[in-house]
């Protein structure tokens, strides 16, 4: 049996799931998931609803001391000056049978074999997928003719861990947003999606034919940016996973290079990357960039 005890939203869950997934497979053995809050049981049935995985969440100690599960967490490494993180670790391609999971797992390098596989284990289910269909039906420009921009505020603004940006944490700066724009044919639509939309909608004035997406489960705002052609990534997994999973043809991907690493220059997580995606150079904050909107010192 492979053991998984998740970390972090549904991003960071989707990581977790295809790697333990690909390993469970490959040796031929159970897989079994739990945390304290399971963001894949609704949108896609895996593991178990609310209180049947909270009751597991609890066992799962006492499973892996009884059954002296190996435990398996990917090594800890310095990339720069004072942090040190969880790097991508080819061990982890050599497990077999009996492993309890401890780590974040943010690469497809873990799951590169499957990809195919991936996408239909996240394929959404029941009441998720009507919503995800309402939320299209309502995009009226064809998906080729759509881009989706992400932004990331919120816990990006004081986010640390050594890669934060004096002013603005792991928050992109506006420039970036900029930069992508320019690279895109003219006429498009864009699908904003943002944890906090009236930021995003401010930073992103002057841009015409904008919908911001309000009111959605995140995982449907997820499945609406991947159905558009082009699409301008925050540095969060969960844009990660919407151009992962997008499917539209001669989709085009825009990126910031580095990702969380981008103040430092540094990639983390450390193979995010995926090829074919544009990784652009996150250009500088500029002096008076953020008059009117919040920063990691106001926040």
């Amino acid at each position: 049996m492979i053991v998984l005890r998740f970390k972090g939203q549904l991003g960071n869950q989707m990581f977790q799931y295809a790697a333990a997934r690909t390993l469970a497979d490959r040796a031929g053995t159970r897989l079994m998931v739990a945390s304290r809050f399971n963001y894949l049981y609704e949108p896609f049935g895996i593991g178990l609803p609310r209180y049947r995985n909270r009751l597991r969440y609890h066992l799962l100690d006492p499973l892996r001391r009884g059954r002296r599960f190996r435990k398996f967490r990917p090594e800890y490494r310095s990339f720069a000056e004072g942090i040190v993180a969880e790097g991508y670790d080819e061990r982890f391609h050599l497990l077999e049978d009996n492993v309890f999971l401890d780590g974040w797992f943010q690469s497809a390098g873990y799951f590169q074999t499957r990809a195919d596989d991936v996408r239909l284990w996240f394929q959404p289910r029941g009441r998720i997928r009507e919503e995800i269909e309402r939320v299209d039906a309502a995009l009226t420009v064809p998906p080729e003719r759509r881009c989706a921009i992400h932004l990331r505020f919120g816990d990006y603004y004081t986010a640390d861990f050594g890669w934060a940006h004096p002013v603005l944490g792991w928050v992109l700066p506006p420039a970036y947003y900029r930069a992508a724009l320019a690279k895109l044919p003219p006429d498009l639509s864009f699908v904003v999606c943002s944890d906090m939309p009236e930021r995003a909608r401010q930073w992103l004035t002057g841009i015409p034919n904008v919908v911001v997406l309000q009111g959605n489960r995140p995982v449907v705002d997820l499945f609406a940016m991947s159905r558009c052609r082009f699409m301008v990534l925050s540095n969060s997994t969960f844009a990660w996973w919407a151009a992962y999973l997008n499917i539209v043809p001669g989709k085009r991907v825009l990126a910031p290079k580095h990702f969380i690493g981008w103040w430092r220059g540094v990639w983390m997580p450390e193979k995010i990357a995926v090829d074919g995606w544009e990784f652009l150079e996150v250009p500088p904050l500029l002096d008076g960039e953020l008059v009117g909107t919040a920063s990691r010192l106001a926040v």
